[in-house]
């Protein structure tokens, strides 16, 4: 008797897990079955669409993972298509760009091979001539120095100097530019030593474009440039007292292209801060802008002060 009532339960005992068994894979194939319509749905396009099981079991955190590749892809894809758009953008701006003084040169050129003006005139036809030529030469190597910097194969030269030093160098050649410009200047540069890694025409060119965006953009009348170091970074601030940048255009002013005021006529490529930016990447510091409307606008430039070769040479 007592046999038979232990048979009983080992019966009833699989015959529950064989039920929760068939549950199981049943419910299994059920979750497998909606995945594979879904990701049927991703192939055809519908890249929004995402994979929502209504039972959890084993397969549950494969969908989690297919969910989390579907949404890195979407992200993926996004920056495509905004890099592509970027690059229409930049195509159109360089062809704007090049056409308006190319066709404006060959105006002049044309007007004194045609003998068209002569004497002084001709010699003021040939002087704009030359300068239309040389705004054209720089812009095509602020270009050709962007595309090098955009595609990783710029190479630098780093060396162990004296960031004071050529800090002082690169501004005595601009003493002469803020007299000419009638702006008051302020320079703070410590007078001890402080070596780093740097590669020096890089950091001429930081220096330079940051300069000659304040003379050229700010407005103001005073540029001041102050270095310091402490928690072994070196700071570099130039300030400029001018119309400052409205709080719309901040998180886009190293953005490539961009250019706060299209209004205001200059020669502004839209490239220089972007330029800046990457270089003081290579240098693995940051830069970032800070302004006030209608008081100031200062750009800083944070680097590390390194004893090794640890930068990204390329």
């Amino acid at each position: 008797m007592e046999f038979m009532s232990l048979t009983n339960v080992i019966i009833v005992v699989l015959a529950l897990i064989v039920l929760y068994q068939f549950r199981y894979i049943y419910r299994l194939r059920s979750n497998l079955s909606e995945i594979m319509l879904v990701l049927e749905d991703i192939i055809r396009g519908n890249t929004n669409r995402r994979i929502i099981l209504s039972h959890h079991d084993i397969s549950t955190q494969v969908c989690y993972k297919i969910n989390e590749i579907v949404k890195m892809n979407n992200e993926k894809l996004a920056g495509f298509k905004k890099a592509e758009q970027s690059n229409k953008l930049l195509m159109t701006s360089l062809s704007h760009d090049v056409r308006t003084p190319l066709t404006s040169l060959l105006g002049y050129l044309e007007a004194i091979d045609k003998g068209i003006v002569a004497g002084e005139e001709k010699d003021q036809y040939i002087q704009t001539a030359r300068a239309k030529a040389q705004d054209l030469k720089e812009y095509i190597d602020i270009l050709f120095e962007w595309f090098k910097l955009d595609a990783k194969e710029q190479t630098f030269h780093f060396e162990y100097l004296d960031i004071y030093e050529v800090t002082r160098d690169i501004v005595a050649g601009w003493i002469a530019i803020f007299d000419k410009h009638q702006f008051q200047y302020s320079i703070s540069i410590p007078s001890n030593e402080l070596y780093l890694f740097l590669d020096k025409n890089a950091y001429k060119r930081i220096i330079n474009n940051l300069l000659q965006n304040a003379i050229t953009h700010s407005g103001g009348s005073l540029i001041e440039l102050i270095m310091d170091y402490r928690n072994d970074q070196v700071k570099i601030k130039i300030r400029d007292n001018g119309r400052g940048i409205a709080d719309k255009d901040l998180p886009y002013v190293f953005d490539r292209l961009y250019v706060c005021d299209p209004s205001r006529k200059s020669k502004s490529s839209g490239l220089g801060l972007s330029i800046v930016r990457e270089l003081v990447k290579a240098h693995n510091g940051k830069i970032y802008v800070e302004s006030q409307s209608a008081q100031s606008t200062q750009f800083i430039v944070m680097m590390p002060v390194r004893t090794d070769m640890e930068t990204n040479a390329r």
